[in-house]
């Protein structure tokens, strides 16, 4: 045998201990429930230097000796003993008794010996820790000088999902050399009960509560989002506000083939079973039939309950052992990244679970529609049913009056009126009235080529059916004016949209302040129809009400609305002179409080609480009014040719595009 002075890295190739006694391979085959890379099975056992099998389970194996009535069996298993104890216990229990310390450390040269294969650890992943499951450690050769000293290299594996199934994912650190002595706690990879013994700094039931959170949002769910993104590629994190839709699995199905190169599925599954299960079983083909053999097989190995997991089919990760005992250790397991799709900017992100959070809907929004009563209460009416029937991630059977399946099934909304009379913020109210995600889509989303827009458009179509979206085409007119014999390209691109808005399942609006133009052949797809006029005084009133109840609500405790500011934007003579749209008068809004706000900073500075006061007064909306003033009467001194100096309404009608005067 060997000196305990070659008890060292360099052994780990040298020297093999080879187990012909039946007895100790029988009593090794009984405790040992996980070693990746060390088989158990054979006529023999053959274990290399350091022996990391043996010295992790000398507990166990010292409890199986003193239970064992075999005399034979435990006078073999002594022999094994007194063989590392007379080459190796020195070194075995300085490193033990380092462990044992009140702030445990240890040795780059005995460091295996704190990594248990099948133990819980914490590892640094994604910028915060996170738990895993240890599968082994081995030194690695690469990049190493001769007589140096080899990096460790620790492999483990966490959960992840795939699109479809939950799985094991590896996971590996590499812990440089170090001189003399270094604390536990400070390691890339700890082993979590020397963390978790304090319960004040164990981070466990975090990790728990978020794999939980995450676990629920796998098959698609809305949440508003506040927080950084999660960095890719060493680009720098971005901020993110608004809402979301998390689904990973549309993300590997829909984005572009450039995001998912950024953000690769997973390679689901580990090839870490020593127990002669999988062993026949091509671990590395995909086909079918070795897919479904593996499935079946891996329920009976240490791990497989963790293997294939179908978030449809599988509610929770929770498990319930015969004492009645939770177990959360799934959940422990999972990542703090998933894939979203970003409502306002259209793009997919890698977000971080933490920032997300169940979105707050703004119900009664619906109500501020500056619309007669009967319009408003169709548009409830014909939206009431989505409200809770058909959530994103489930689709419902409708009832359509077309003998075609799957075609008329959706309901589409065309609005049309001015700009800025409230088309736009249709759509928006609906989302919320309805509790669903807001797809806000214009003609760079969908593009202006035949064959670009077919796609696009399906993809757009499927994803908000997939997540029981609001659809909204704002300014639609490119894709629904009058065909011509003499323009084919466009004639390609409407039949399309046609197509396509035929057998939509869903909400869709179309807005445009163009309707004169549209082609014949959409308004029999259309099923409701919603005119917008131009503000008069009275819905100007209810806009700039809306604007002061909503700033009172929202920033009463910081701004303080003056009697005068409001009597005079509110005054009959103020209303009917400025002529506002709605998005006009938003913006008018807004810009007088962004005044208010700049003059109490840099006039007035705060106060003794630290607070800046700020006043909005008259004269920041006399401001406000006299730019609009000005700058539309430069505009009537530019107009165009044909109808210079005229009202926007006025120019619509000479073109063609809208007659407002007509809507009721």
């Amino acid at each position: 045998m060997k000196d305990e002075n070659d008890f060292d890295e360099r052994s780990m190739e040298e020297k093999e201990l080879i187990i012909h006694s039946p007895h100790i391979m029988k009593a090794l085959r009984s405790i040992v429930e996980y070693y990746p890379g060390q088989s158990l099975h054979g006529d023999t056992i053959s274990i290399k230097e350091p022996y990391g099998i043996l010295v992790h389970y000398r507990k166990e194996l010292q409890e199986y000796k003193e239970n064992c009535d075999d005399a034979e069996a435990s006078h073999h298993i002594s022999v094994l003993q007194k063989y590392l104890e007379d080459n190796f216990e020195e070194k075995l229990k300085l490193e033990d008794d380092r462990h044992a310390r009140a702030n445990p450390v240890v040795t780059f040269e005995m460091l295996w010996m704190l990594f248990k294969p099948g133990m819980d650890v914490y590892a640094q992943f994604d910028e915060q820790r996170a738990g895993f499951v240890l599968q082994g450690c081995e030194n690695s050769t690469e990049n190493t000088r001769p007589g140096q000293p080899s990096p460790l290299k620790v492999k483990m594996w966490y959960l992840d999902f795939d699109g479809r199934f939950v799985g094991r994912r590896s996971h590996e650190v590499t812990i440089a050399p170090f001189e003399g002595e270094r604390e536990v706690t400070s390691l890339k990879v700890i082993p979590a009960h020397y963390i978790d013994s304090n319960p004040a700094l164990s981070p466990r039931k975090q990790l728990e509560d978020r794999g939980e959170k995450l676990y629920s949002m796998l098959m698609g769910k809305q949440m508003d989002y506040r927080g950084f993104s999660m960095p890719v590629e060493q680009k720098p994190k971005r901020f993110h506000e608004g809402r979301v839709v998390v689904d990973q699995s549309a993300f590997y199905t829909y984005a572009d083939w450039q995001e998912t190169q950024k953000h690769p599925a997973p390679v689901l599954g580990i090839d870490d079973d020593d127990s002669g299960i999988l062993a026949d079983l091509h671990y590395n083909c995909n086909c079918s039939d070795c897919n479904s053999k593996r499935l079946a097989a891996s329920a009976n190995t240490r791990w497989g309950k963790y293997e294939n997991i179908e978030p449809r089919e599988t509610p929770s990760l929770a498990e319930t052992d015969a004492n009645g005992v939770v177990s959360r250790h799934k959940y422990f397991l999972c990542p703090r990244r998933i894939m979203g799709f970003d409502l306002k900017s259209k793009k997919w992100q890698a977000l971080d679970v933490d920032c997300c959070q169940p979105p707050k809907f703004y119900t009664s929004a619906i109500e501020n529609l500056v619309l007669p009563n009967e319009k408003q209460e169709m548009i409830k009416a014909l939206v009431h049913k989505y409200t809770s029937s058909k959530k994103a991630g489930r689709s419902e059977t409708t009832w359509s009056a077309d003998p075609i399946p799957n075609k008329g099934e959706g309901q589409i909304f065309l609005l049309h009126g001015p700009p800025g009379a409230g088309k736009t913020y249709t759509a928006e109210c609906v989302a919320e009235f309805t509790s669903r995600p807001l797809l806000s889509l214009t003609c760079g989303d969908i593009g202006t080529d035949e064959f670009r827009v077919e796609e696009s458009l399906s993809k757009w179509f499927k994803l908000a059916e997939i997540w029981g979206a609001v659809m909204l085409i704002d300014e639609a007119d490119v894709y629904l004016e009058r065909r011509e014999v003499s323009e084919l390209t466009r004639n390609g691109l409407v039949s399309v949209f046609l197509r396509a808005m035929e057998y939509y399942r869903g909400i869709l609006f179309l807005t445009t302040n163009r309707v004169g133009h549209f082609d014949p052949a959409f308004f029999s797809r259309i099923h409701v129809y919603i005119g917008y006029r131009p503000l008069d005084c009275e819905g100007r009133k209810r806009i700039w009400l809306q604007f002061f109840t909503k700033l009172g609500l929202e920033r009463g405790h910081e701004i303080t609305i003056m009697s005068a500011a409001k009597r005079y934007i509110l005054s009959d003579e103020v209303l009917k002179d400025i002529d506002w749209n709605g998005r006009e008068n938003r913006n008018a809004f807004q810009t007088a409080v962004a005044l208010a706000e700049y003059e109490a900073e840099t006039k007035k500075g705060p106060n003794e609480d630290g607070k800046v006061e700020v006043e909005l007064r008259r004269d920041h909306f006399e401001k406000v009014v006299e730019m609009s003033d000005n700058f539309k009467k430069y505009l009537a001194t530019v107009g165009s040719d044909e109808v210079d100096g005229q009202s926007e309404m006025t120019k619509a009608k000479l073109n063609g595009d809208r007659g407002d005067d007509a809507l009721l």
